[in-house]
């Protein structure tokens, strides 16, 4: 549904020429690239969960005599069937659910729904395909990691060792950076004599490149500094101030997995919003740096929930889920810490600090980027095309969608201690 939506930007933009035919055809495209970068990230992260949830259950075949190889490859494939399971239910939910959504873009008068047929069903397979080998390349070196541990391992601890830097991240997050260091030269060298116009399109487009390069850099290198960070920046409040923040702060640091599948995609969608928002900063600054007026190219808040909506609901739904599907861990965890003395007001407490961590960590790492991000192309206008450039400060954009990716954490996990009252002893297994 999502692609078919922005593929609707594109069919509409050919009708026109000029700035208003190039608009919807950047604002389609750019939308697809989003859509494909979150859900890419985030059906990743869910896979490499769910083959981390499985640890305990591939020891029991390898000691029941079940091979490494086995065993690895019975985890893949049960994801892979989960994958495809889920795809289908959700293509046959869009496919129905498709003339709603046009009546509702039409209702909201967006040029989107003029544009908008009904899904071609030869697209479903291609979606659910392409899903499927993603979860497997997701979860493929999680499983392999689970299926060569030695079982008395597992059986002792349900934590996961310190990840270490594969091929494939190196290769992507080298690109990404290159990429980066490409683009803002490209910015600096930007010809000072050319139009008002040349000049801002290209500088600011290669700002929004530069955004989309650092989200794809924290998607591929970011899972293997989450920890890092999350510990550095969680000691600026002393654990003996509360129980319960100590107790959050080992648990997010002892379920490392679980808490950078949770903390990636939201991060990978903070900064594409922030991207996005600073890329219309950067033109407005670019405008008033030239002394004309800002034409926005048909770019308002509309337009930008219109571009940013769909992705940011996926990375969303994918954190709800992923808190949802690991809740069974969870409440075995507060089982133990129950019978161990914890109090369920420290329980819940724990649960909450433990949301505004993963909340925090993302947060901050998206901002961190955005600055960067930021001050590598002012200094790159600044001293090339646009002598007058400014920084350009963040919204409050990236605030309210982690109040709102805090809310759902917290929501998909109260959900899953809702039986915390009948904690017993039992339920440690």
């Amino acid at each position: 549904m999502g692609v078919s939506f922005y593929i609707g930007s594109l069919v509409r933009g050919s009708e026109f020429d000029g700035q208003i035919g190039q608009a919807y055809v950047e604002s389609g495209s750019t939308g697809i690239v989003l859509l494909i970068l979150v859900s890419v990230f985030a059906i990743s992260s869910s896979s490499r969960v769910a083959v981390t949830l499985q640890r305990r259950d591939i020891v029991v075949w390898r000691l029941a005599g079940v091979s490494e190889q086995q065993a690895k490859i019975v985890a893949l494939v049960e994801i892979s069937i989960a994958t495809a399971v889920g795809t289908l239910v959700g293509a046959a939910g869009a496919f129905g659910l498709w003339p709603i959504w046009r009546l509702v873009l039409h209702a909201a008068d967006m040029p989107y729904a003029l544009t908008l047929g009904v899904p071609p069903l030869a697209v479903f397979p291609i979606v659910v395909f392409a899903l499927s080998v993603t979860a497997v390349l997701g979860g493929m070196k999680a499983g392999r990691q689970a299926a060569n541990v030695r079982p008395v391992l597992v059986l002792k601890s349900d934590s996961v060792a310190v990840r270490r830097f594969s091929w494939g991240s190196w290769l992507v997050g080298g690109l990404a950076l290159y990429l980066i260091g490409y683009l803002l030269f490209l910015a600096n060298r930007t010809s000072p004599h050319s139009s008002i116009t040349d000049i801002t399109q290209k500088t600011t487009f290669i700002y929004l490149g530069t955004a989309l390069a650092y989200a794809v850099l924290v998607g591929s290198v970011g899972k293997y500094f989450v920890g890092r960070f999350l510990r550095v920046w969680t000691a600026v409040v002393p654990k003996r101030w509360s129980k319960s923040w100590f107790l959050a702060s080992r648990q997010s640091e002892h379920d490392l997995e679980i808490s950078t599948a949770l903390v990636i995609p939201l991060t990978v969608s903070l900064v594409l919003v922030t991207g996005v928002f600073g890329y219309v900063g950067q033109a407005q600054d670019a405008a008033r740096a030239f002394g004309v007026a800002f034409a926005g190219k048909g770019i308002d808040i509309g337009g930008l929930v219109q571009l940013l909506g769909l992705p940011v609901l996926i990375s969303l739904i994918n954190a709800g889920g992923i808190a949802i599907g690991t809740g069974a861990k969870k409440r075995r965890d507060a089982s133990m810490l129950f019978v161990l003395g914890a109090t369920k007001r420290q329980l819940y407490s724990k649960l909450v600090f433990e949301s505004v961590m993963l909340v925090g960590t993302a947060l901050l790492i998206s901002l961190m980027v955005y600055f960067v991000n930021g001050l590598g192309f002012y200094l790159a206008v600044r001293y090339g095309p646009i002598p007058d450039a400014s920084f350009i400060w963040p919204s409050l954009t990236p605030f309210v969608l982690a109040l709102l990716g805090l809310g759902i954490f917290l929501v998909s996990s109260l959900s899953t201690h809702r039986r915390l009252d009948y904690v017993q002893s039992g339920d440690i297994k």
